[in-house]
């Protein structure tokens, strides 16, 4: 297990340092969230589109913010941050709403849950 530091790729300042998470952490955190679904199995469609609603506002009231730390973390300019990040991560959160009463109508989720990797700059 290491430690590595998130760097401003434009000024070289440290923004954080952060640990790796052990595999066992890791292995925690995969059996917590499998104990988790079968409550959001469950919850019905209005109840989910509305809490993804109460999602989206609270990243809109954060947007700025936001928009500034991925400014930090990737040297884009504020404005692609906002535009290329945030807003398009409004536009998926309204596009899901939008599908969620027509997807899920007459559909049981019966699957896992599922965890995405994503790339990000990390100064060797």
């Amino acid at each position: 297990m290491g430690t590595w530091q998130s760097l401003n790729p434009t000024t070289g300042e440290a923004l954080g340092t952060f640990t790796d998470d052990s595999a066992e952490a890791v292995k925690e955190r995969v059996g917590r969230a499998r104990m988790a679904f079968p409550a959001w199995r469950d919850t019905p469609v209005a109840e989910r589109i509305r809490r993804l609603k109460v999602l989206k506002r609270k990243l809109a009231a954060d947007a700025p913010e936001l928009a500034r730390a991925i400014t930090l973390e990737t040297g884009k300019p504020l404005t692609e941050s906002l535009s290329a990040e945030v807003l398009l991560a409004f536009d998926g959160l309204d596009c899901l709403i939008r599908q969620a009463p027509k997807t899920l109508r007459s559909r049981r989720i019966t699957g896992g849950m599922s965890a995405r990797v994503v790339g990000f700059r990390r100064a060797l």
